[in-house]
């Protein structure tokens, strides 16, 4: 059988299936606003099994041009809805006019990353295979690299005026910060985070969401310190602290700094069950199974 997956490279090659880069029967493939070249290169490569990211950026004629099953996954932040109500920012007000275009019903599995967004969905009758976190390559992102902790702080990731203000603290403070705001992904990403003690997370508007960079920090061994994600349960909850980062006292803020060895060595005892939750290949082969089902 030939896996593929296609998706923009410098964010979705975390997530592209174990194996693209050495194997023959799995390709990944990049995505370009401005040539249909990746895709008429995926077209050739006549996959059996395709991983869509950015499913809405695919015309449902493009879509038929495929063959083989269709795997569309939503990564993109859309209005989430509670008891109050809608939650929406402006980063939500976009990719809602994106989405206007999506043709969901295309795709033999349709996937979106954030199940309080199940309401925006059921409005436009758009049928959901499930909600769950991306995926990763964890041939890539993985506790089992050992070294040198050299960086104290990390965030990666484009800057907006919430994490701005957010960041200033840690440019102040005496200790070990980066911020890479583009640029880095795949095994040098992987890397990084392995060389970190903890690895921020926060959100572009300050609207509670589960960023990808949650999982891919603490698989690779990095105590997380995010802002509020919504969520009670998820793998490596063990390796995340959720809390106001602003304005969180700066002794706790050196406290993190110290839990980075016991969240990483229980990552690393519990890799093989990990492993089985977050792995792309396996959740391609969970859909292909659910195919040959029916």
């Amino acid at each position: 059988m030939k896996y593929a997956c296609i998706g923009h490279r410098n964010f979705f090659e975390n997530h592209f299936i174990e194996g693209h880069d050495t194997s023959d029967d799995i390709r990944g493939f990049d995505y370009d606003h401005f040539s249909h070249g990746p895709f008429l290169k995926l077209l050739a490569y006549a996959p059996d099994v395709t991983l869509i990211y950015r499913p809405e950026l695919y015309t449902a004629r493009m879509l038929r041009m495929l063959p083989g099953i269709k795997i569309g996954f939503s990564s993109e932040p859309l209005p989430s809805y509670n008891a109050s109500g809608a939650n929406r920012s402006e980063e939500t007000d976009i990719r809602e006019r994106v989405y206007s275009h999506l043709t969901a019903n295309a795709y033999d599995f349709f996937f979106h990353y954030d199940g309080r967004s199940a309401k925006w969905f059921e409005d436009r009758w758009i049928k959901v295979a499930g909600y769950r976190q991306v995926p990763i390559d964890c041939s890539v992102f993985n506790p089992m690299t050992s070294g040198k902790k050299d960086i104290d702080f990390l965030f990666v990731g484009k800057p907006t005026t919430h994490r701005i203000n957010v960041m200033k603290r840690f440019m102040l403070l005496p200790v070990r910060f980066q911020w890479i705001v583009h640029g880095v992904f795949g095994r040098p990403l992987a890397e990084l985070y392995q060389r970190t003690h903890c690895v921020l997370n926060v959100h572009a508007d300050g609207r509670p969401q589960f960023e990808p960079r949650v999982l891919l920090a603490a698989v690779c061994g990095a105590t997380v310190l995010s802002e509020p994600l919504g969520l009670e349960d998820f793998p490596c909850r063990e390796a995340v602290i959720e809390a106001n980062v602003e304005y969180l006292p700066t002794e706790d803020l050196y406290a993190v700094l110290q839990k980075n060895r016991l969240s990483s060595e229980s990552i690393k005892d519990n890799w093989p069950n990990i492993r089985k939750q977050l792995s792309t290949m396996a959740f391609v082969n969970d859909c292909v199974w659910q195919y040959l089902q029916h």
